[in-house]
Formats: structure tokens, C-alpha cells, sequence
């Protein structure tokens, strides 16, 4: 391990892969073997040195606020006890669930899950009016025969069991069509995603989205209850039909206006409205995707190839690191295509960065204040340039910033706006530490930019050089001239040239990180999802709606022929079929825009750069919906035209 000898003195369940999302890990070290992966120590005499997740088993009975309780007093007299490293510092207890991938977000992603579970659910509701719409049309055209049935003998409950087992037997028949579509699906993601995920050496990562039975119970389960919801309603309204009344001749050429009719008409317009809250749902997210792709990042990431490793893997000490670094930014400066290197701890979009309580000289942070915590990386003097990271103010670092000089930092105008607003930030100091120092001299300003995940708001960040601040883990950056994958082989051979036993971690242009799951994917996942479920909800919509003035104009056909048969034109017959489906659709429009301008409120968070009440895709989605349903509308109704009135006038 690192080029020291461990024994392996015990085997973890297959199943297990640590208390980290996502990572696979292989192998586990006591902590008092932290010295293998830091020599510096400072680990074990730097108290404000958190890297440690504390993680403990609730005793029976105990509650997470009584949990709390307890840590805020060991925590408050943490604070009375070392005030300069501890004083600010809280303490949350977060059930381990919720603090996957992180407790920090353990707030932000229960709100995704939570609004496409939302989606979903409309969806689903989508699906249930159109069968519930097809079963009460069923139970209209069946009204004679359960009338007979009545007549016969046949009890209230018997009828209701029979109409409701019709319902679910067909929705088990359809989950079972949708488990296996799902399980097929989830195969197909979940390669997607292993290969989004895993790196270029397979190391390390791991997403289980296979398929168990707590998903096939899910499914079950809810394929059930909306059976047995959808075909109750249908089978109580046909039992409570007067027998007599439907036993006379001629009830079965009814007109459809009335109850079932009006009950068949709101679930179209909530069918509407749902698909409506769809499509702009996902219009939506498109456009948020949109802006993340166009946004300008703080830097250039074409022709920039990313090269991760870490010589203390090998067992090299900090001399024998600073060493090959040195030698091997020497060696690829003269790749040809290669323009310019440079290293780092970390890229954006890459390693999240490290972070440090900032304290601004001049400016103590008081007893009762909490420290501002800023995300910082630690550069070489060309990392700027070769990232094409604009330089404000101020300089970049150069070879004179080493250990033993004065400290520097360059700080990005976010930064620079938080602690010197109105100020000019070169000179100024500010400590890692405390109030009273050690000090870093800021003698640069860079521009604000992306360095982690992709978001609207510009955050503080700082730079350091790495001569000053070592660590043997690093991004090595290259800018060409020629496409950065056809240098791969070469940037390879050079370092294994310097360093033949040292594995390389992760080779990725930069463009492929921005592509990543830091970067562009969540924004393209969440755009890809909610656009298919939009187009379902649009599909089921639209059957919806030609289902409805289908079936309208065949109960009316007799009434139709009629119409015909005293002198009205083709142009009134359309007039007199469209205007249900105009009726339904302007209701389901309305319907549609005030839940779509709820949900998009609730959903504000979750876009980049876009107005959640978007005047441009609330009215494109609602006139596209009005046009389809419109089409949907029409095709029944030119039917309807064509009625031959001798034909019509025998209708049942």
C-alpha cells in the first residue's frame, strides 16, 4: 500500500462497498495507518483538520433531536475549550441515508427525487384516467347486459366483483408487460451509467440500479391499487343504472349527455392538464440544459487533456514527488501538439476541491461568528494559462513563490467582492488559521468561473501554488494543438519512461469532464427523462381526447342523421362535434397552466439561468397541446360528416 507492506488480516461480504455513494471500494486500513497516505502528520495535530465522516449507532430508544441535543453540547464545549479551531464549527446529525453522496446534500436531492417521483405519479395518473375513461365507455356499452343480469338475480357485490376483476386482471397484465420493459430499460441504463461513472482503469465506482424484488413488489403493488381504484368507480355507476329504464327498447341510443358523460369529460380535462404539466416540465429542463451548455465556464475546455496520478501510490516521498513532477513537466513540454502544462490538485468538474475557513486580516471573526468556508485549489504558475483562466489583476504565480517565500494566494472576483468589497484585494492578507495568522498575500484576482458542479451563482474560490502548499496527488493539464486523445499513447509513454511501476488513475480531455456527472450529465438526464415523460403524457392525452369525441359521436349517430336529414350543412356538423373537444381542451389548457406554474415554483432550484414562469414555454406547450388535441379532435369529427342519414336513421 503506497509502497509498503499490509497484510491482509480479514474479508468484507461481497456485497459490502464501504459507507461511500458509489464507490466500490476494495480494501480498508486501520486509521492509525493514516501515515502510510500522509507524511506530513499534520492529521493527528491539526484540529482543524476534518476529514474524518463520524458515523455512530443510535442506542434503542434514542431519537436524532435527543441525538442532536447531545452533540451540540460536546460541540459547544469543543468550542469554549479550543476556540481558535473550533469556535463556529456546528455539528449535524444526518440519518446515513440521507447523507449519501454526502450530508451536504442531503437536503438537495430528496427535492429531484421528490419532484420526478411527481412526474411519474402524473404520468401514472395519465394512464389511469385513459383505462378508467375506457372502462366507464365499456360499462355505458354493457349497461343492457348488467341490467339483465340484475333482473336474473345477480347481487350488487356480485356485479361490482366482476367488473373490478375485468380491471385487474388486465392491470396485472400490463405490469407484467411493465416489469419487463423495466428490467430491460434498467439493463440499458445501467450500462449507460457504469460507463458514464467508471473511469478509464475501471477503478473504484459502483451504481447498483439492478432489478430486485422490492422494485417488482413496487410495481405489483401499485399495478394493483390502480386496478382496483380505476375499475371501482366504473362498476358502481353501472350498478346503480335503473333496471327497468335500461331494459326498455331502444335505451342503448341514449344521447352520452349526462353523468357518465360529464364524469368521462373531467378526466379528459385532467388528462390535459397532466400532460400540459408535463411538457412544460420538461420544456423546462431543455431549456435549462440549453443555458449550461451555451454558459460560459471561467475557462477553456477545448484541446485540454486531463491526466490524474499520484507517485506516493509507488511509495515516493515529498523530494521524489516534487522531483518527477518537475521531470515530467519537462518531458511532455516536448510532445508535439503540446502547447502548454501545467498541474493542480484538481481541474473543474474534476476532484472536488479542498476548503478552508477564511480568516481576512483586519476583519476578525468574533467568538459568536462562524468562519466563511471557501473551496480552494493548489496550481502550478502556468495552470492559468493553460486553462486559459483569465487573470484580472494582479499576477500569476511564478517559480519564486516556493516554500519558503512569502505565501500568495490569487483569489477570483467573487472572492475579492465578499471580503474587499470597494477595495483594491492586491496586498491585502488573510489567514487559513485564525485571526491571527499565518497570513497569505493576495497578489492576483482571476475571474469568477465553474469549479465543481455547473451553477448560476459565482462562489468565492482562491488559488495556491503548489510549491508552497504540497501534495503529492495531482491533475497534470495539457493544452494542444492537435486532438488530445492522439497524444494519450505519448503522455503515457513519458511518464512511465520517469516512473515504470506508477499507475495512471484517469486520462480525460476536459471536455469529457464538463460532459461528466459534475458537469453536463445530471442537467441532460433531468432534460432526457422529463421530455419522454412528457411525450407519454402528451400520447395518453391525445388518446384521451379522440377517445372521448370518438365515442360521443358514435352514441350520437342517430341525432346526427337527423341533423343531416333536416338540412344541416357539413361545416355545421363539424362545428357541433368540435366544440366538445374544444370545450375539453381549453379546460385542460387552463387547468394545465396554474398546476405547471405551481410545479415550476417548486422546481425553481433545480434550473440554470431560466425564468421558472417562462412566458415563451408556457405558451408554446400550451398552444402545441391545443393544436395536437385539436388534430386528435378533428379525425372523429370528419367522420362524423361523412354519416349517411339513411343509415344514421336506422342506427340501433
Amino acid at each position: 500500500m503506497d509502497g509498503k507492506q499490509a497484510i491482509v488480516i480479514g474479508v468484507t461480504p461481497r456485497e459490502f462497498n464501504g459507507t461511500v455513494f458509489a464507490l466500490d471500494i476494495d480494501a480498508f486500513l486501520p486509521l492509525s495507518a493514516l501515515s502510510l497516505i500522509d507524511d506530513s502528520g499534520s492529521f493527528w495535530t491539526a484540529r482543524d483538520d476534518r476529514r474524518l465522516n463520524v458515523m455512530g449507532r443510535l442506542k434503542q430508544g434514542t431519537t436524532l433531536k435527543q441525538a442532536q441535543s447531545s452533540i451540540d453540547v460536546i460541540a459547544g464545549r469543543l468550542a469554549s475549550q479550543y476556540p481558535e479551531a473550533d469556535k463556529g464549527v456546528q455539528v449535524r446529525v444526518v440519518p446515513e441515508r440521507f447523507a449519501r453522496p454526502g450530508a451536504f446534500v442531503a437536503t438537495f436531492v430528496p427535492v429531484i427525487a421528490s419532484l420526478f417521483l411527481v412526474l411519474a405519479g402524473l404520468v401514472l395518473l395519465l394512464a389511469c384516467t385513459n383505462v378508467a375513461n375506457m372502462l366507464l365507455v365499456r360499462a355505458t356499452a354493457r349497461s343492457r347486459e348488467i341490467a339483465i343480469r340484475s333482473a336474473l338475480g345477480a347481487s350488487r357485490a356480485r356485479i361490482i366483483r366482476q367488473v373490478v376483476t375485468e380491471s385487474l386482471l388486465m392491470a396485472l397484465l400490463g405490469s407484467v408487460a411493465g416489469i419487463l420493459l423495466g428490467s430491460a430499460s434498467l439493463a440499458v441504463s445501467g450500462s449507460f451509467l457504469h460507463s458514464v461513472f467508471t473511469n478509464r482503469n475501471n477503478r473504484g465506482f459502483s451504481l447498483d440500479v439492478s432489478f430486485d424484488w422490492r422494485v417488482v413488489v413496487y410495481a405489483s403493488v401499485t399495478a394493483i391499487l390502480a386496478g382496483i381504484l380505476v375499475g371501482l368507480w366504473p362498476a358502481l355507476r353501472a350498478t346503480r343504472a335503473d333496471v327497468n329504464v335500461e331494459l326498455q327498447e331502444g335505451s342503448r341510443g341514449a344521447s352520452p349527455l349526462g353523468g357518465k358523460s360529464a364524469v368521462r369529460s373531467a378526466l379528459t380535462v385532467a388528462q390535459l392538464a397532466c400532460s400540459l404539466v408535463l411538457l412544460i416540465a420538461a420544456g423546462l429542463f431543455v431549456r435549462s440544459l440549453n443555458s449550461a451548455e451555451h454558459m460560459y465556464l471561467g475557462f477553456n475546455p477545448d484541446q485540454v487533456l486531463n491526466v490524474v496520478m499520484d507517485p506516493h501510490e509507488i511509495g515516493y516521498d515529498q523530494a521524489q514527488t516534487t522531483a518527477f513532477y518537475e521531470e515530467l513537466g519537462d518531458e511532455v513540454r516536448r510532445i508535439p501538439g503540446v502547447q502548454s502544462a501545467s498541474l493542480a490538485f484538481t481541474v473543474p468538474m474534476g476532484f472536488p476541491s479542498k476548503t478552508t475557513p477564511v480568516f481576512v486580516q483586519g476583519h476578525p471573526v468574533s467568538a459568536r461568528e462562524r468562519p466563511t468556508v471557501i473551496p480552494y485549489d493548489c496550481i502550478s504558475p502556468t495552470y492559468l494559462q493553460t486553462m486559459q483562466v483569465p487573470l484580472v489583476k494582479g499576477r500569476q504565480f511564478t517559480d519564486a513563490d516556493r516554500e519558503a517565500a512569502t505565501p500568495v494566494a490569487i483569489v477570483n472576483q467573487a472572492m475579492a467582492k465578499r471580503f474587499w468589497p470597494n477595495e483594491d484585494p492586491i496586498g491585502r492578507y488573510f489567514s487559513m488559521k485564525s485571526n491571527t495568522g499565518p497570513f497569505v498575500k493576495v497578489v492576483g484576482v482571476a475571474g469568477d468561473g465553474q469549479y465543481f458542479f455547473i451553477s448560476t451563482a459565482a462562489e468565492p474560490y482562491f488559488y495556491l501554488p503548489l510549491a508552497q502548499n504540497f501534495d503529492s496527488y495531482r491533475f497534470l493539464q495539457l493544452r494542444t494543438s492537435v486532438p488530445p486523445q492522439s497524444i494519450v499513447s505519448s503522455v503515457e509513454g513519458r511518464i512511465h519512461k520517469l516512473a515504470p511501476d506508477l499507475p495512471i488513475d484517469d486520462i480525460r480531455t476536459m471536455q469529457q469532464l464538463v460532459q461528466g456527472i459534475a458537469g453536463l450529465f445530471i442537467f441532460r438526464l433531468a432534460a432526457t427523462v422529463a421530455a419522454i415523460m412528457g411525450f407519454l403524457g402528451l400520447t395518453l392525452a391525445i388518446i384521451g381526447v379522440y377517445g372521448v369525441v370518438s365515442y360521443s359521436v358514435s352514441r350520437r349517430t342517430h341525432e346526427i342523421g337527423i341533423r343531416v336529414a333536416i338540412g344541416a350543412s357539413r361545416n355545421d356538423i363539424l362545428k357541433l362535434v368540435c366544440r366538445q373537444g374544444f370545450e375539453l381542451i381549453g379546460a385542460g389548457v387552463c387547468a394545465g397552466l396554474i398546476a405547471a406554474w405551481a410545479l415550476a415554483r417548486a422546481m425553481a432550484s433545480l434550473l440554470l439561468n431560466v425564468n421558472p414562469a417562462d412566458p415563451g414555454t408556457f405558451t408554446g406547450f400550451a398552444v402545441l397541446l391545443t393544436l395536437v388535441a385539436l388534430a386528435g379532435c378533428l379525425i372523429p369529427a370528419r367522420h362524423a360528416t361523412r354519416i349517411d342519414p339513411n343509415s344514421a336513421l336506422r342506427h340501433e
